[in-house]
């Protein structure tokens, strides 16, 4: 009886070390799947590191259209640098509206932060796949320029510290 005991009693430890572990497996899996969904970088940057071709395409129409025809003069690098800009702010707004929660690119877009005329102006351009290449990039990477990138415009702005000013385009901090 004594030796039984010790059996069942190695047996039932066995077990729950056994629950134990699964309980662990399944508790990582699910942070694992918390983790694919967002990645956190710096104090306050959270960006969807899961992304569609729609976003790509949405975030590219968008650089374009916000920078179209601001760029005579200005390298290919200098064009390449105020679009990812651009798409940064996208993605700052984005940051600031989520509030840690999920919220769609196209949401962002059509919100207060871009002016109705560009939701319009994107269904009437031909983005180049340069550009579609750029925002990807930002869309994988995240983190192109400071988390207050919040405004660009077309002429100097009061108020604000001038982050870049590229072409005709003026980048500013919050």
């Amino acid at each position: 009886m004594n030796k039984a005991s010790a059996i069942v009693e190695r047996i039932l430890s066995l077990l729950f070390f056994i629950v134990a572990i699964g309980a662990a497996i399944i508790s990582i899996v699910a942070l694992s799947d918390v983790l694919e969904s967002q990645i956190v970088i710096g104090s306050n940057h959270v960006y969807n590191s899961t992304y569609t071709e729609e976003d790509v395409h949405m975030l590219g129409d968008l650089m374009y259209a916000e920078t179209k025809g601001c760029f005579e003069g200005v390298s290919e690098k200098d064009t390449e640098r105020a679009m990812k800009l651009v798409g940064q702010i996208v993605l700052n707004w984005q940051n600031t509206m989520n509030h840690n929660k999920h919220i769609e690119l196209e949401d962002v877009i059509k919100s207060q932060a871009f002016g109705s005329w560009i939701t319009t102006d994107i269904d009437n351009i031909d983005t180049p796949q340069s550009v579609y290449k750029w925002a990807e990039e930002l869309l994988k990477d995240g983190n192109y320029a400071p988390s207050n990138l919040m405004h660009v415009m077309n002429s100097p702005m009061e108020g604000h510290e001038e982050y870049a000013h590229i072409g005709n385009l003026y980048f500013y901090l919050d």
